[in-house]
C-alpha cells in the first residue's frame, strides 16, 4: 500500500470563551473567523522536504531578505523556517512561489 502525506492547517482562533465562562464573539482580537486547509502533493517527501530546506538556506543568504527582523531572530534562534504570520510579504512570496510549482 503506498504512503500518503498530507498537510493540515488553520487559520484563525478557535476560543470564543473568555474568563468566567463568558463569550467573547465579537470583542477586540477576537477571531472573525476560523478555516482549515488540508493539501495532498503528489511528489516524494523527501524531495520536496529537500527543496524547502533549500529555500530556507536562500531567504538566509539572500542580503535583501536575511537582514528582515524576523529572519535575523529566526536565524539567531536555531535557523531559518518559513512561517506566515511571521514573514513579511517578500518572504512569503518566496514559499508561495515554490508552492504554486508544485503538483497538488
Amino acid at each position: 500500500m503506498p504512503i500518503t502525506h498530507r498537510f493540515i492547517d488553520e487559520v484563525g482562533d478557535t476560543t470564543f470563551i473568555g474568563k468566567g465562562k463568558t463569550s467573547i464573539l465579537g470583542t477586540e482580537g477576537v477571531s472573525l473567523t476560523f478555516g482549515m486547509g488540508i493539501v495532498r502533493i503528489d511528489r516524494p517527501l523527501a524531495e520536496v522536504r529537500a527543496e524547502i530546506i533549500e529555500l530556507h538556506r536562500q531567504v538566509e543568504n539572500d542580503p535583501l531578505l536575511n537582514t528582515i527582523p524576523s529572519v535575523i531572530k529566526r536565524q539567531a534562534n536555531g535557523g531559518f523556517f518559513f512561517h506566515a504570520s511571521k514573514d513579511t510579504p517578500e518572504v512569503r512570496s518566496v514559499f508561495l512561489h515554490y508552492l504554486r510549482s508544485l503538483p497538488c
